[in-house]
């Protein structure tokens, strides 16, 4: 645990268990991890699109992507990895507010969480063990274990006084949802916002930035250990358009690659169970053809798609602004300037964070 960069007599502020910081778009973690355990999968269709929300005091809430564009129908996994704001809060939209905060509560945070659809991008305030702990839920496979700084306390004659070694856990997703999110959480770090938080194993985060740049985030796990990284100032003046992609994201990576030193590598594991591996459409989520951008999906056998896509990927996604009614008020409100982008693939240069 690093509470700071200096300990002193008259400041032992410690920022790992103390600071109440935004978490950005680190937050999505939550949102996305109650979505499927709800039903969605990685290759569920979500729409990137321009959205307005009426509150019940009749204001306007319009989410934005942090490049301003639109993607258009891209699957849950790429929202994810590209951190696309806008898939986030309609999820949450979707899902329920208070489903989300079950979740984010239930995983680990403590704090209270606004019920707003902004805390799909992270507008209430968490400590960086906080984030740790509810996090690594999801790379112990669903079980969540209450964290502790003391492993063991022995006293002068022997006897044991307290022991931590081997605590009990809670299980608190099934193992597919928390395999599932971990495989998608991997891609962010291989080829999305975090790519700078690359190690030489497996590994799996999240970044997170305000919109002001007064805090930036990684949040990530391999099969051994979680961690979150937190960047800001404690005077919560802005930083110089500092993303969770770059320094935050780096920082894990030192410190994670020191961390497992000597390690055996290891892989995310596959739930145990009786699951077929099927070939799909990457942006239509039924059997691929020829044509499609395709990617392997686990299927419970009689729950794999029957129909072949039909789908022109070559077509471009019509343009089209959503308005819906959500009695949640907001902490926060903009436009965008409603172009919507074509369906990405693999290689695209996308935003630095979101």
């Amino acid at each position: 645990m690093v509470g700071g960069c200096e300990y002193k007599q008259k400041d032992q502020f410690n920022r790992a268990w103390q600071a109440r910081r935004q978490p950005g778009s680190s937050f999505k973690i939550f949102v996305y991890t109650a979505a499927v355990d709800r039903g969605f999968t990685p290759d569920t269709i979500c729409y990137d699109n321009p959205v307005t929300y009426t509150t019940t005091s009749g204001e306007s809430y319009s989410p934005m992507n942090s490049d301003h564009k639109f993607y258009g129908a891209i699957p849950l996994k790429d929202a994810i990895r590209w951190s696309r704001n806008v898939v986030a809060v309609k999820t949450m939209n979707e899902i329920g507010i208070d489903t989300v905060i079950q979740y984010a509560h239930a995983m680990g945070i403590k704090e209270d969480l606004p019920p707003v659809l902004s805390l799909a991008l992270g507008c209430a305030t968490i400590t960086p063990l906080e984030m740790a702990s509810a996090v690594s839920v999801i790379p112990d496979m669903g079980i969540k274990f209450e964290p502790t700084t003391i492993k063991k306390i022995i006293d002068g004659d022997g006897n044991i006084v307290e022991d931590n070694t081997n605590p009990g856990g809670k299980e608190i997703l099934s193992v597919d949802t928390a395999y599932t999110m971990a495989d998608m959480l991997k891609r962010a770090i291989e080829s999305g916002t975090g790519r700078n938080a690359r190690i030489d194993r497996p590994a799996a985060g999240k970044t997170g930035t305000t919109s002001d740049f007064k805090d930036a985030w990684f949040v990530g796990f391999t099969p051994k250990y979680t961690t979150s990284v937190w960047i800001g100032r404690d005077d919560n003046k802005p930083m110089n358009h500092v993303y969770g992609g770059d320094y935050p994201a780096m920082t894990w990576a030192r410190f994670m690659l020191y961390a497992h030193k000597g390690l055996p590598v290891e892989n995310f594991h596959l739930p145990e169970g009786n699951f077929i591996q099927v070939k799909v459409c990457a942006i239509s989520g039924l059997l691929a053809d020829k044509n499609c951008p395709s990617t392997i999906h686990m299927f419970e056998p009689g729950s794999e798609p029957l129909t072949t896509c039909s789908m022109n990927h070559r077509k471009n996604i019509s343009n089209y602004t959503e308005t819906t009614t959500n009695s949640s008020p907001q902490t926060k409100s903009g436009n965008d300037s409603g172009k919507i982008d074509e369906p990405l693939i693999d290689g695209i240069v996308i935003p630095p964070d979101e």
